[in-house]
């Protein structure tokens, strides 16, 4: 376990601002990096709780092993790349309940890039920033009861055509693409329901290709 915490373990965790915005940070340890990372992609079976990272390097502000947790944690990235991701997940795991942040001028891929097969990305507050909200990297997702706001790109962009992802209970709103996003030639069955999609500059569920199949 990597925790942030003040003064007692467990007293990192702070709630939200007014109930639902974004994380209270007071009690969390800071990490700057420059053009530094934290690279723990050989690291399995770890929670982070608690912690506020930003990084502005060409890739990831955090990439996570396999079988990994992220609860509560304040992720940004301010690099200006075309590969600058928030954070990159591994196999089987898990991102619940954070705030991950594309805080770069310009370029960037995603707040958040699924780099693992069978990801989970539940409940966290996502700001696509100059691109992407939440990204599949040809992976199975689940993305449930997020919001996902203020991208000049998709909000949730399914780029695998072999990967069947979940996508349920999302808030998507003020992006300058479409809400959903499934790429051409999909050739497996997407499940796209009970969400909320509105105030973006493109469609809300795009199918993109009349071959592509969605559940929606």
């Amino acid at each position: 376990i990597i925790r942030g915490y003040a003064t007692t373990i467990t007293d990192g965790f702070q709630g939200r601002t007014s109930g639902n915005g974004a994380l209270v940070t007071t009690n969390f340890p800071t990490v700057t990096y420059t053009t530094g990372r934290l690279i723990a992609s050989g690291a399995d079976f770890i929670l982070y709780e608690n912690l506020n990272i930003t990084s502005g390097s060409t890739t990831n502000t955090v990439t996570m092993g396999a079988n990994c947790a992220m609860k509560s944690c304040a992720i940004s990235q301010t690099g200006t790349n075309a590969n600058s991701t928030a954070v990159l997940t591994g196999a089987a795991s898990l991102v619940f309940d954070c705030d991950l942040t594309l805080a770069g001028a310009s370029g960037g891929l995603a707040a958040i890039s699924a780099g693992g097969v069978d990801t989970r990305i539940i409940a966290n507050r996502i700001k696509g920033g100059t691109s992407i909200g939440i990204h599949s990297a040809a992976v199975r997702i689940v993305a449930v009861d997020n919001l996902v706001f203020a991208s000049t790109g998709v909000g949730i962009s399914i780029t695998g055509t072999a990967t069947p992802c979940t996508i349920y209970g999302n808030t998507i709103v003020g992006g300058g693409g479409d809400g959903v996003d499934i790429i051409t030639g999909t050739t497996v069955l997407q499940f796209v329901i009970n969400n909320m999609i509105n105030g973006n500059a493109g469609n809300g569920v795009d199918g993109v290709a009349v071959s592509n199949a969605i559940f929606a």
